[in-house]
């Protein structure tokens, strides 16, 4: 007794204990396990699957069309696709549910499910109706296989409708809203359905009390063509039914997430090139910033890349930011990857976001799938928190440092390194991601 009662041995006591901790976190950063903070709410975050039904273990993968993977004619193959997937093509359904799999081991019980949609693969000239919803049929199944007892909040992309981006004004696309609409029913709550079969956009709130809005931005697509004689700055009367769910919002006193599939603003590769259009970009932008006080964050797919939109008010104070979110197809030379994202339940403010990703070339190789964290955010960028402020610091010692904009650029094609960015492609990066919603700032910006 009296030798547990001495001071050095209880020092030595303590430094153990602490040693053993530190060990467990140290173990558990190195596998990639996410451990729960107290008054903490998580999500997973799923967007761009693009199931290909057709993909074929050794098939060409240089077919010369803009999907392949898939059986051949007899013709000799020179470079055959591998089991999992390959980085030019769509992937199986193997790697989907592979994903999925490893998903419940990093975090099986999160508190909800986001998917932002394109379900659909890219042969794009060689589509039916039946086959763009049986894909997203397929990806439905695909989920509620691996998480049955998790919310989901779910959106369409681009390739949902058939043609692909062809997205007529209400009430145009009832046999595709109505169709979803019974796919999700067991997560679209009731009173959603209203706007949902009318529009394809609609509102709920979690557990936790957050207002999740989602938007249906196939209403901005450059190439949706029902817009050409359309009103381009709110076609579908989408903006205004926003305004009026963000005024609500503000008067019961709840915070807002934003959700969809196309982002606002122009793209970080093309100059010129909108991903929404810009009357109703800059429309979006003025909402935002009228309600930046509620809204936490938005968060969006489409694109495949990873990256971030930084909104500012007239004053040019950033006020909102947009995670544009990595895809899980490996197609345009992306490694699959999905995410984590953390939020205080008080606060309601962003934590953490651990992106996950599938390194294809080892899981080809292994013939099991190598999933890893590829990086965590604040951490990995030396921020302060996932504010706007802390964003816009981040895009001006992105323009500064050219091995942190390196460093970036890695991330931004998940660890495909086969990726190159001079100095007017890291110009283009820049201008596009902290000038959305002003086109003129945005010219102004570029080289």
């Amino acid at each position: 007794k009296k030798s547990h009662s001495n001071p050095w041995f209880l020092k030595m006591r303590k430094n153990v204990l602490c040693l053993v901790v530190m060990i467990i976190c140290w173990a558990c950063v190195v596998s990639g396990v996410y451990i729960r903070q107290e008054d903490e709410i998580r999500f997973w975050l799923i967007t761009d699957m693009h199931y290909d039904n057709e993909y074929t273990e050794g098939s060409e993968v240089e077919c010369g069309q803009p999907s392949c993977c898939h059986a051949y004619d007899g013709t000799p193959v020179k470079v055959p696709a591998g089991k999992w997937g390959d980085l030019k093509c769509d992937p199986p359904q193997i790697l989907i549910e592979g994903v999925l799999s490893q998903m419940t081991t990093i975090e099986p019980n999160p508190d909800y499910l986001v998917w932002l949609g394109d379900n659909v693969k890219h042969n794009v000239w060689n589509q039916t109706k039946a086959e763009n919803l049986g894909a997203s049929k397929n990806c439905t199944e695909f989920i509620y296989d691996a998480f049955p007892d998790v919310p989901v909040i779910p959106i369409m992309g681009n390739h949902e409708s058939f043609p692909t981006d062809q997205f007529a004004l209400p009430p145009g696309m009832s046999w595709l809203y109505d169709s979803l609409a019974d796919y999700w029913k067991d997560w679209l709550p009731e009173d959603a359905l209203g706007t949902f079969l009318y529009g394809g956009y609609y509102t709920t709130t979690t557990e936790d009390g957050l207002r999740v809005v989602m938007l249906n931005m196939m209403y901005c697509d450059p190439l949706n063509f029902y817009l050409r004689d359309a009103n381009e700055t709110d076609p579908a009367g989408q903006l205004e039914w926003l305004k009026a769910v963000l005024s609500d919002a503000k008067t019961y006193g709840e915070r807002v997430l934003l959700l969809s599939h196309i982002p606002p603003g122009m793209s970080v590769d093309l100059a010129f090139v909108p991903n929404c259009l810009p009357d109703y970009t800059k429309n979006f932008a003025s909402i935002v910033a009228n309600y930046s006080d509620i809204i936490i964050g938005q968060l969006y797919g489409h694109t495949h890349e990873d990256n971030f939109l930084l909104f500012k008010d007239e004053k040019g104070n950033p006020i909102s930011v947009a995670f544009v979110n990595p895809s899980m197809t490996p197609y345009q030379k992306h490694n699959p990857a999905v995410r984590l994202f953390t939020y205080n339940n008080v606060t309601k403010e962003f934590t953490g976001v651990y992106t996950y990703w599938v390194d294809l070339a080892k899981t080809n190789q292994l013939d099991y799938v190598v999933f890893d964290l590829e990086y965590e955010l604040p951490s990995d960028y030396s921020m302060d928190d996932l504010s706007p402020s802390s964003f816009s610091s981040l895009a001006t010692r992105l323009e500064q440092d050219e091995e942190l904009f390196d460093h970036w650029y890695t991330h931004y094609y998940t660890m495909d390194t086969n990726h190159t960015c001079h100095s007017i492609c890291k110009k283009l990066a820049i201008c596009a991601m902290t000038n959305v919603g002003d086109v003129y700032a945005y010219a102004d910006c570029l080289p």
